[in-house]
């Protein structure tokens, strides 16, 4: 059952970014090291005084990330028993805080991301606060927008972004995946986008139907741009926008995708 639990505390923490506090991994360090310690009350189930300290020192350390060892208070214990619960937490806790994402979640940098077809993606920082923001896409590629769009080859890439929100600069790491496998499978429609570069109306040729279709700006921000079908095309009016690079995203059949165009 332990084991059970642990595997979907480490699971949530993992799904939902955030950390883990592992009071039941010390109280199983301290029950095969020091098998003599009480950590139960007499009914069994609820913990001791001994028990509910080794929650707190844990608690103290996954959330103030400080070695429980400098710790002078012992509360109700002994100084040994304080002693032999603080170097257990710090064995199990303060010396693997990476394995209990402290260090990895516990920061104020957050983004997310999407695929938008098989090698575009489009990420969104969601730090609170943050005043600035430094992209590393793992591809030898660095941005400093804050939204920023980005095509990669296939391969897995380690994107950092670090920002500065809160007076403090933290960064945080994520894993993307970029597989072109199955091209042939889903080949892109044939879309044709004229003229290059495009000045007032930006004319789109296929011979498919489109829906969704959307202007991002090179931060990944939407515009507002009318379309219409015309003469088997789609005349989309881009007079509005600023000089600069744009991408166009459309779905066909349940799939994004997404082409570049200047605007003059």
């Amino acid at each position: 059952m332990d084991d059970m639990l642990y595997e979907r505390y480490m699971q949530a923490a993992s799904d939902n970014e955030s950390i883990v506090s592992p009071v039941g991994r010390v109280w199983r360090y301290i029950r095969t090291q020091y098998p003599a310690l009480e950590l139960y009350e007499s009914d069994e189930s609820h913990p001791s005084y001994l028990g509910s300290m080794i929650a707190a020192y844990t608690f103290y350390t996954a959330i103030f990330k400080r070695d429980p060892t400098t710790v002078t208070f012992n509360g109700n214990l002994s100084s040994a028993d304080a002693n032999i619960v603080r170097n257990a937490v710090k064995n199990v806790v303060y010396n693997n805080m990476d394995t209990w994402y402290i260090n990895v979640n516990d920061v104020h940098t957050r983004f997310n991301y999407q695929i938008i077809n098989l090698n575009t993606v489009q990420f969104t920082n969601q730090s609170s606060g943050a005043t600035t923001f430094q992209w590393d896409f793992g591809d030898g590629t660095v941005s400093s927008i804050e939204n920023p769009l980005h095509i990669y080859n296939e391969g897995t890439y380690d994107v950092k972004l670090t920002t500065n929100a809160c007076g403090q600069l933290t960064t945080k790491i994520k894993k993307i995946n970029i597989t072109t496998l199955g091209t042939a499978e889903i080949s892109k429609p044939d879309f044709k986008i004229y003229p290059v570069p495009a000045k007032d109306i930006l004319k789109i040729k296929t011979d498919k139907k489109l829906s969704g279709m959307e202007i991002l700006d090179s931060n990944g921000k939407k515009t507002n741009c009318k379309s219409v079908f015309k003469n088997d095309e789609y005349w989309i009016s881009i007079h509005e926008l600023t000089p600069g690079i744009y991408f166009i995203t459309y779905t066909m059949n349940g799939i994004i995708y997404s082409e570049k165009f200047i605007k003059e």
